[in-house]
């Protein structure tokens, strides 16, 4: 893995689309970002898509 894809959304702003959310009855959702994921990646673009418990995640190396 070379490097953790972060991807965020804005829940307020998508509502606001024509295909956006139904609004909770909470109303409008906050307009802050949230996180959506936090993906491997690799430099060309492709991903880990098998799991190989013989490479532990090691957070020291993030």
């Amino acid at each position: 893995v070379h490097l953790l894809f972060c991807s965020a959304q804005w829940p307020g702003a998508y509502c606001d689309t024509k295909f956006g959310c139904c609004y909770p009855k909470t109303g409008k959702p906050a307009v802050d970002f949230s996180i959506h994921g936090l993906w491997p990646n690799y430099n060309d673009g492709g991903y880990p898509s098998h799991c190989d418990n013989g490479s532990p995640f090691l957070p020291s190396e993030v």
